[in-house]
């Protein structure tokens, strides 16, 4: 049995196109690399053209090279970015100040019903105010709808934009029409007790995407 050893020729000349390729490219780099030296000692109006266009082109075509590996890399890279810069703390919707002036009797989360006295899910906060006190919208949008809900009474949503919506609940009164525009602190209504409510409150949600989140999150005066 012979147990000689003969070289693959199809591996050697693999290798041989392999260092080829990378010798061209360390050739083109220390090219470029010269052509940059040169133009920076020198001085007028062209070359700083000509070192402006380069710079421009190098970084344009680097961080297209980057992003499309990192889409080679990772199929979902573009929405995994979204949800990354769309968390709250991201986020481009923030709230300056309470719908009306109070004190917050009931954070979001879990709590003990006051009616009901079942453990539930409170999907907004609890703002304590007199009936007839001033309720202001957080953020510009459109009046979406009013509404009399059962557990909310009479209530107002605002769509924000896309993502975002605020509900405000018990009012005693509606100063707004579906449809119509309105700014941030304008007066949407007064607060009240109707709807399922031990004591005059706003009570007051964030939506984002259809789903309640925690009005504090969005809070920049915590």
């Amino acid at each position: 049995m012979n147990n000689a050893y003969y070289p693959n020729p199809y591996k050697r000349k693999a290798k041989t196109s392999y260092l080829k390729k990378l010798s061209m490219q360390l050739s083109i780099v220390l090219m470029i690399l010269l052509v940059l030296i040169l133009l920076k000692y020198t001085s007028g109006k062209f070359s700083a053209g000509i070192n402006e266009k380069l710079r421009s082109t190098f970084y344009s075509d680097m961080t297209n090279k980057t992003e499309d590996a990192f889409k080679n890399m990772n199929p979902n890279f573009n929405e995994k970015i979204k949800k990354i810069f769309n968390k709250p703390g991201n986020s481009s919707f923030k709230i300056d100040f309470l719908p009306v002036d109070g004190i917050v009797t009931c954070e979001y989360g879990k709590r003990i019903n006051p009616v009901t006295n079942n453990e539930e899910i409170h999907t907004g906060i609890d703002i304590d105010s007199p009936e007839g006190k001033n309720v202001e919208a957080v953020y510009d949008g459109v009046i979406e709808k009013v509404m009399d809900d059962k557990f909310l009474g009479t209530a107002i949503v605002i769509k924000h934009n896309d993502e975002f919506e605020t509900i405000y609940g018990h009012l005693s009164k509606v100063n707004v029409t579906e449809g119509q525009n309105i700014k941030t602190k304008d007066v949407i209504g007064l607060s009240g007790n109707t709807g399922v409510s031990t004591a005059p409150h706003l009570h007051f949600e964030v939506h984002k995407n259809g789903k309640p989140v925690n009005p504090v999150d969005y809070l920049t005066n915590k």
